[in-house]
């Protein structure tokens, strides 16, 4: 019966019934076919799963990338600075919030900068790569793209003039390039 009824609604969405009514009739077809598709793709409960993907992908790539700050700082000295950052940021969150900041830098004190730099370093590079193919998997999703890019593909680098450019139109006024390694290279870039 369910499926009846989803055939009748296709035929007349994807049909030409409306589009030969003119002008109009090609208006409603485009509106009634992206409702059908959105609506088909939310009661599919597919959007919400990758959401949540990409949600619990990019939490997972904070830990690492705290360890990594955590570790630069401790190897820099800004320890001092990081502490008053912290305690300013948490004191939002009322008296408890000062007790969370402390709990975080005496756990930063205790850590050892360079272990913990190397395997922050190595999680955050695989965070990243997993969270560039969930996008790029949820848009083919979305946008019926059958087949995916290779990680190559996903990964093709700029040249380093084409990254010195996006990052200057994305407002940074200091650029150096830190570190290249094979396709891979680090900018240190100040706004």
């Amino acid at each position: 019966m369910l499926d009846a009824i989803q055939n009748t609604i296709e035929r007349l969405v994807w049909g030409d019934r409306f589009e030969k009514l003119g002008r109009l009739g090609r208006a409603l077809a485009v509106v009634l076919r992206y409702l059908y598709g959105m609506l088909r793709d939310v009661f599919s409960n597919q959007l919400t799963l990758r959401a949540m993907s990409l949600v619990y992908t990019t939490l997972l790539s904070i830990v690492p990338l705290l360890a990594v700050s955590f570790s630069l700082a401790k190897g820099l000295g800004m320890v001092a600075r990081l502490r008053e950052v912290f305690t300013q940021s948490f004191t939002q969150l009322g008296p408890d919030g000062v007790a969370i900041a402390e709990n975080i830098l005496q756990m930063v004190d205790r850590i050892n900068g360079r272990a913990i730099g190397a395997i922050g370093v190595v999680f955050f590079l695989w965070t990243a790569v997993s969270m560039i193919q969930k996008v790029e998997s949820s848009f083919n999703f979305v946008w019926y793209v059958g087949k995916s890019r290779s990680l190559k593909g996903v990964l093709e680098p700029f040249s380093t003039q084409g990254n010195i450019d996006l990052l200057k139109r994305a407002g940074f006024v200091d650029i150096v390039s830190v570190s290249k390694f094979v396709c891979f290279e680090g900018f240190l870039a100040i706004k």
